[in-house]
């Protein structure tokens, strides 16, 4: 289940992005909820930092 899931926001991702149908979409949504509810999947991520990162922070001249 966690392929419907983004590992950086843990939204589920949306129909357009899974390729599901409507039934199908549904019903994976339902099941990540309860999986959550009870513990199953995690409701909290990791937080991305990227302010170390010397490709992203390097200054320009």
């Amino acid at each position: 289940m966690s392929q419907f899931v983004s590992p950086y926001t843990g939204r589920i991702y949306g129909r357009h992005i899974t390729g599901l149908c409507i039934p199908m979409q549904k019903r994976i949504s339902q099941l990540i909820k309860r999986s959550r509810k009870f513990g199953f999947m995690a409701t909290e991520l990791k937080e991305t930092v990227f302010f170390n990162d010397p490709d992203l922070t390097r200054k320009r001249t």
